[in-house]
């Protein structure tokens, strides 16, 4: 995609009278950085290097094939919920990004994701990039992957791979042709079905968020919830500029704007446009963790309203020993939702689960209890949950 859009640059700018080589001199590769390591290295040593070849066949001498790579640390990758764990992803992609050869980083601060990011968000993005720099001397081998056999091999076969897809879009016509045709959203659009489901399934886990929960997050909660909770777009321009559907017609009303809080994005949706129809199938982008965030953010409401979070009461049954490591695995899988796991304080005793149960407050309980105890206790202890007013009874173990 990104040689197709760069070639579809090249050829509009040469009918512009504007020469290959002029405009290699000109343009630079902004692509960002994931938390797939050696993946993201391959990548953007593969995309330097098949530059250079789309370079070489529009005749541009060997000193302008070279292209600068911009690389930013992805903001898909950020979550809301325990954002600290992003300074962690940020400094992962970040040294993907210098060993796989970029000539120019940004880091994006840990809060990017919540909202405005203050000043120690900003000053921490910007000194993991000078650490990494001035301390860690990273930007001092030119390819610090270089003679890796699976680096190698890895750079060469996606190499491989993205010229064949390069070319089968040239065939249909160029960038500009293929997003007419909404074949780019439809592989688009594939590919995020596929991301999501494997993120939904856990297999592939988001830590702090679908893996590892941190529920206690509460000033970053709020902070999310003062901005999004159950506002739509239209209401958030209108609280932070005054007015719905403004249009941003001006560089100073934009300043403006950025003053009173709007933010990049929203300014974007708001610039006017002309009354053509839409010609280019959208695809609608999304960072890794929004689909759990949504429930958590069910419970931040929950949260705020009830002065609690939902709740489920944990019914454990025989020794410790048979359901201690059922009750964690439990718990954890609660906490993905949002929700509070509630222990009962009995030593195992169905009939003291039940009376802890009924003073609970919970209208759900789970029964925690060991294969081999199972078929002779859960039966009649579901039951008597039920006639104390359970509404759902989960058995996990």
């Amino acid at each position: 995609y990104v040689l197709a859009t760069g070639v579809e640059y090249l050829r509009r700018l040469d009918t512009a009278g504007v020469t290959p080589e002029v405009a290699c001199r000109r343009m630079r590769l902004v692509l960002p950085v994931g938390r797939d390591f050696f993946m993201e290295v391959a990548k953007l040593r593969a995309a330097r290097g098949l530059w250079a070849r789309v370079a070489e066949a529009c005749g541009v001498p060997v000193e302008g094939r070279s292209i600068p790579i911009h690389a930013l640390t992805s903001p898909r990758c950020l979550t809301e919920y325990d954002p600290w764990v992003n300074l962690l992803r940020g400094t992962e992609e970040s040294i993907a990004a210098v060993v796989g050869g970029a000539d120019v980083l940004t880091v994006l601060p840990f809060d990017s994701a919540v909202g405005q990011s203050d000043a120690v968000a900003r000053r921490i993005a910007l000194n993991t990039n000078t650490i990494l720099r001035e301390e860690s001397h990273l930007d001092q081998v030119t390819d610090a992957a270089a003679g890796s056999y699976y680096v190698e091999r890895l750079t060469h076969d996606l190499a491989a791979e993205a010229w064949k897809a390069f070319q089968s879009i040239e065939a249909a016509g160029g960038m500009a042709a293929y997003l007419r045709s909404g074949d780019l959203a439809r592989e688009l659009g594939e590919v995020m079905s596929r991301k999501r489901m494997a993120i939904a399934t856990r297999r592939d886990p988001i830590t702090g968020v679908s893996s590892y929960p941190h529920l206690d997050a509460e000033k970053l909660v709020r902070k999310r919830i003062l901005r999004d909770e159950g506002r739509s777009q239209d209401e958030i321009v209108t609280d932070v500029y005054g007015a719905a559907k403004i249009e941003i017609d001006s560089f100073a009303a934009a300043i403006e704007a950025g003053e009173q809080g709007l933010t990049a994005t929203e300014m974007l949706n708001l610039l006017p446009g002309d009354e053509r129809p839409e010609r280019i199938a959208v695809v609608a982008a999304e960072r890794e963790a929004q689909p759990f965030e949504a429930l958590r953010g069910i419970s931040d409401r929950h949260l705020v309203r009830e002065g609690f979070r939902p709740r489920v009461f944990l019914a454990t049954v025989g020794p410790p020993a048979e359901h201690r490591a059922v009750m964690a695995s439990f718990t954890h899988a609660l906490a993905i939702g949002g929700i509070t796991a509630v222990p009962g304080e009995s030593d195992g005793d169905p009939e003291t689960a039940v009376t802890e149960f009924a003073a609970s407050g919970s209208q759900t309980a789970a029964i925690c209890v060991g294969a081999d105890r199972a078929p002779s206790v859960v039966p009649s202890l579901a039951s008597k949950l039920k006639d104390e007013g359970a509404l759902r009874v989960i058995v996990w173990g």
